[in-house]
C-alpha cells in the first residue's frame, strides 16, 4: 500500500523534504529571553519556518550570598527599609531572627519572572520587601532540613533566606502567548542548583526542592489555561558526564521528576559526552552504561535526555570506521584547530584514532540500540552544538543573561550541521539545538548570513544518516536519512570486487520508506531508501568497505564488511 502510495508522489513531481516531518531535523533549541510580542513574534514564526516546534529555556542557578555581596549587588541595592543603613540583607533576615529562626543561609534567584502572591505560601514570614524603585523583591522562607510541610517552623529552626526581583517584562509570559498561537511546544528552566560553596549543595537540597515546587505551583496558578498547556515540561540545565552517572545523581533526579510530574510535566536533562583520550580517556561502553542507568524510567524516571554530540568542543570526532587511521586535518580541519587550542601539545598529524576512544556515530548508535532493547527508557535527543570552540571569528552579541550562549564563541555552517546529523540523524528522537542566540542569527566576517536563513534555503539538501547491507542474504545497500526521496535523486556507490579493486559507480533508489522514522520512533523526516545494486554477487568482495554519497549532498556514509566468516550474524559481520 505504502509503495504504491510513493509511486503516486513521483509521479505528481513529490520533491524536497519528507511529507512525514519537520523541514529540517533541527526541531528544538535554547532561546534567549525576549521582552515583547514583535521580538517573539519574529523570532517564532522564523524558527517554525526551518521546522522548529519547541523552545527550551535555561534558569540560572540559586545563588548563595554574603552581606557584602547582596549589599553591592545593584540588582539588590534598591530592596529593604528606606532608612539610612538598612539594607536588603538586613530587611531579609532582622525579623526572622526576631521570630526565633536561624537564618543560616541567604540565596537568590533572579529569573525576571512576575511571580503572583501565590508565591508567598507562608503566611508570617513570606513578604514582598519595600523597595525604593519599581522593583518587586519577594523575601521566601525555605527549611534547611526535611520538615512536614514547608511552613512548619519551630522556634530555633534553621531556615534558608530566598530573596527573587522583578523588574518589569517578564520573557516567559510573552513566549508563552506568542507559542501558543502557533502550536510550538516550550521547556521553561528549571532552577539550576547551587554552586558548591562552604555550605555543601546536600545541605541546601530540602530548600532547593521546596522552591522548585513553589515555582512550578506559580505558574500553574498565574498562567492562563492555554499558556499553561504550552509548557510541555521543564528542562534542567545542570550539565552531567554520561560516562559517570552515580546513584546519588540518579535518587536527585528522581526527585525532581517525581515533583515535575507531579504538575503533569515532562522533564529533560542533557548530558555531555566525552570520548577523547587525552581528557577523561571514557569509552563507547562507559557512555552507554551511564545512559542505561539514567535513563531507566524505573529509577530517575526522566522523560527526555538530550545527549551532547560533543564535537564542538573537541570531545568527540565525526569520521567513520574507514576513517579511524587518517588524520584529523585531512576531513576536519576546524576539529583540529579545537583540539590545538585545547591541548597545545597535539601533533599536527594525529589521527582520529589516536585521539579518541570512539567515534560520535558509535556513541548513538550504541545509545539507540539500548534503548531498541530496553523499551522502558527516556527519550534520545541529539544536543547539537552550533558552534565550534574557538575565537578568531567570534559570534556576537553574547547573550548576557546566559538564557543563551554567554560566551563569544566561533559559530558553524550548515554544512557541519548536516555532518553531525549525518553521524546521528538515525539514533535520536528529537535534535535540539544549543543555541538559536546567537549562533543562529549573528553574523561574522567570514560568515555574513545568518545560519537560520542557510538553512532555511538550503533545508532540502539530502543527509544520509546511516548506510548498510540490507542483509547477509540481501546485499543492497540500503541508506536512511533526509531528503532522499527526490523523483531524480542519485547515489554515488564506492564498492570493492573480489581483485580488490574499488568501482564508482551512479545509481537511484528503487524501494522507498518516507514514513520510517514515524514508524520506528524517530524523527519523523526520517526516510529509508534501497539501491539498486551496481554489482551481482559474484562480482562483490567478501569483505571491504562502501562509501555512499547522495548526489547534492555535503557528506557521505561508510561501512565496513566482512562475510568471510559465515558463522557470523550480520550485526557481527560488518559496522556501519
Amino acid at each position: 500500500m505504502l509503495l504504491i502510495w510513493i509511486a503516486v508522489l513521483f509521479i505528481i513531481g513529490h520533491v524536497g523534504s519528507s511529507p512525514f516531518g519537520p523541514v529540517y531535523p533541527i526541531t528544538a533549541a535554547v532561546f534567549r529571553n525576549r521582552y515583547s510580542d514583535v521580538e517573539w513574534n519574529e523570532t517564532l514564526d522564523q524558527f517554525k519556518n526551518v521546522g522548529g516546534d519547541t523552545v527550551i529555556f535555561r534558569a540560572p542557578a540559586l545563588e548563595v550570598r554574603t552581606k557584602s555581596s547582596l549589599d553591592n549587588d545593584p540588582d539588590y541595592s534598591t530592596c529593604g527599609s528606606s532608612f539610612v543603613g538598612s539594607s536588603c540583607y538586613d530587611t531579609a533576615t532582622q525579623d526572622l531572627t526576631g521570630k526565633g529562626l536561624n537564618v543560616t543561609a541567604v540565596i537568590t534567584y533572579s529569573n525576571d519572572e512576575n511571580y503572583g502572591t501565590s508565591i508567598l505560601s507562608c503566611p508570617g514570614y513570606d513578604k514582598r520587601l519595600n523597595s525604593t524603585t519599581n522593583k518587586i523583591y519577594n523575601r521566601i522562607v525555605l527549611p534547611l532540613l526535611p520538615v512536614s510541610g514547608n511552613c512548619s517552623f519551630q522556634k530555633g529552626s534553621k531556615v534558608v533566606v530566598l530573596l527573587s526581583v522583578f523588574s518589569g517584562g517578564d520573557p516567559h509570559e510573552v513566549l508563552l502567548k506568542s507559542a501558543a498561537s502557533r502550536n510550538i511546544s516550550v521547556l521553561l528552566g528549571l532552577p539550576a542548583k547551587q554552586e558548591q560553596t562552604s555550605i555543601s549543595a546536600l545541605n541546601l537540597m530540602p530548600a532547593y526542592l521546596a522552591w522548585i515546587e513553589r515555582v512550578l505551583e506559580d505558574h500553574k496558578n498565574r498562567y492562563s489555561p492555554s499558556m499553561y498547556k504550552t509548557i510541555l515540561g521543564y528542562y534542567s540545565r545542570d550539565e552531567i558526564l554520561l560516562s559517570e552517572i552515580e546513584l546519588p545523581l540518579i535518587q536527585f533526579y528522581k526527585v525532581i521528576a517525581s515533583t515535575v510530574h507531579g504538575f503533569g510535566k515532562k522533564i529533560l536533562v542533557s548530558a555531555n559526552i566525552d570520548l577523547s583520550r587525552l581528557t577523561l580517556n571514557k569509552t563507547i561502553a562507559d557512555h552507554v552504561q551511564g545512559f542505561s542507568k539514567l535513563s531507566d524510567r524505573k529509577s530517575a524516571n526522566i522523560d527526555f535526555i538530550a545527549v551532547h554530540e560533543g564535537r564542538g568542543y573537541g570531545r568527540g570526532g565525526l569520521y567513520w570506521p574507514t576513517q579511524v587511521d587518517q588524520p584529523i586535518n585531512a576531513s576536519d580541519t576546524k576539529l583540529m584547530q579545537i583540539l590545538q587550542r585545547r591541548h597545545p601539545m597535539v601533533k599536527p598529524n594525529v589521527t582520529f584514532g589516536e585521539v579518541f576512544t570512539g567515534s560520535i556515530q558509535e556513541l548513538f548508535r550504541g545509545l539507540n540500540n539500548y534503548r531498541v532493547l530496553n523499551k522502558d527508557t527516556s527519550d534520545l535527543w541529539l544536543l547539537l552544538e552550533a558552534e565550534e570552540d574557538l575565537i578568531d571569528d567570534v559570534c556576537l552579541p553574547v547573550d548576557t543573561k546566559a538564557s543563551g550562549n554567554s560566551d563569544p564563541i566561533d559559530r558553524t555552517s550548515k554544512s557541519r550541521l548536516d555532518r553531525s546529523l549525518s553521524a546521528t540523524g538515525a539514533a535520536a528522537q528529537k535534535v535540539m539545538a544549543f543555541a538559536y542566540d546567537p549562533e543562529f542569527t549573528c553574523t561574522t566576517k567570514s560568515q555574513t548570513v545568518p545560519l537560520v536563513e542557510e538553512i532555511s534555503t538550503d533545508s532540502g539538501r539530502p543527509i544520509i544518516s546511516d548506510c548498510s547491507f540490507h542483509s547477509s542474504a540481501n546485499r543492497s545497500v540500503v541508506v536512511i536519512g533526509y531528503n532522499l526521496d527526490g523523483e531524480t535523486q542519485g547515489f554515488q556507490v564506492d564498492w570493492p570486487d573480489r581483485d580488490g579493486k574499488q568501482h564508482q559507480d551512479h545509481v537511484n533508489g528503487y524501494y522507498f520508506e518516507l514514513d520510517y522514522g514515524e514508524q520506528h520512533g524517530l524523527i519523523p523526516s526520517l526516510e529509508y531508501t534501497q539501491l539498486y545494486d551496481p554489482y551481482d554477487v559474484i562480482t562483490l568482495a567478501d569483505h571491504g568497505y562502501v562509501n555512499v554519497k547522495a548526489i547534492g549532498s555535503y557528506h557521505g556514509c561508510s561501512f565496513v564488511f566482512d562475510y568471510r566468516q559465515t558463522s557470523l550474524s550480520d550485526n557481527d559481520t560488518y559496522v556501519l
